[in-house]
């Protein structure tokens, strides 16, 4: 339960930090002064709480609610995953995008899109899992007592924090945006958060890290994926879809091969 708890804090600590730094690039982009610029997120959630009450639809709210837990949900897998292991990263995925498919105007098009990012994270999963020989945490973490994986299998790594920081929260952006009052805080809330779960996923999955150095890798991959965000292309849900899989699958598809064949040539050889 401890570090159940750390996880926590650090998401309700880094995600505002992650904030604070897009306000700050936005405005170095522009040409206004960094500690100038870092108070306009701040401004804006400030506004939001106290719209607090504002009437939003149970919908929206639920829709809110729900994306707020995924990201809650993706930064607990190491403490209550138990058998389910690194599986629980696939848990929070689906949960995020019922509560992206809950704020769809046109849901036949976001499901399939959901489907076409989620297929390289599935892939992307599966390679440590395979390289560690179990899907449980510990298993996952012993395998990285020498060599990180995040050395042995970059593509995988950098997948993971790309379409989990940066287009997970894209396919939902445009929805959050248009909500108001309590809905628009939990949804802005959990796309701040976004990052720091895609980062925190990151460092249990391919740098091994327990609870502690755990919290001081995710907060400079959060960095990382912020800065990053920004050389992105944003292209609409459609073309996110076919850029998946015409290019993110196979790049996972690759790096998984390249991962069972080593796990099998490491059976022969012992």
């Amino acid at each position: 339960m401890a570090d159940a708890a750390v996880a926590v804090v650090a998401l309700l600590v880094l995600g505002p930090g992650a904030v604070a730094l897009r306000g700050v690039l936005d405005g170095l982009r522009i040409g206004i002064p960094a500690s100038i610029a870092v108070l306009a997120p701040l401004a804006e959630g400030a506004r939001l709480v106290r719209r607090w009450g504002v009437r939003s639809g149970a919908r929206p709210v639920l829709a809110g609610a729900t994306l707020v837990v995924a990201t809650l949900l993706r930064v607990l897998v190491p403490a209550l995953a138990g058998p389910l292991g690194i599986g629980g990263f696939l848990v929070a995925d689906a949960v995020w995008w019922a509560g992206g498919l809950l704020l769809a105007r046109r849901r036949r098009r976001f499901l399939l899109g959901a489907l076409a990012l989620e297929a390289p994270l599935v892939v992307v999963v599966a390679a440590p899992a395979v390289a560690a020989g179990g899907v449980r945490i510990g298993a996952v973490a012993a395998a990285q007592q020498g060599l990180p994986f995040a050395a042995t299998m970059p593509v995988a790594f950098l997948l993971l924090l790309a379409v989990v920081g940066v287009l997970l929260p894209w396919a939902v952006q445009a929805d959050v945006r248009r909500l108001g009052g309590t809905a628009r805080l939990l949804g802005g809330a959990a796309l701040a958060a976004q990052p720091v779960s895609a980062a925190a996923a990151a460092s249990v999955l391919f740098l091994g890290l327990g609870a502690g150095w755990a919290v001081v890798a995710t907060a400079l991959l959060t960095a990382v994926v912020v800065v990053a965000e920004r050389w992105f292309p944003r292209p609409a849900l459609a073309r996110l879809t076919r850029v998946s899989l015409a290019v993110l699958l196979p790049l996972g598809a690759v790096q998984l091969a390249i991962v069972v064949v080593l796990a099998v040539l490491a059976v022969l050889a012992g």
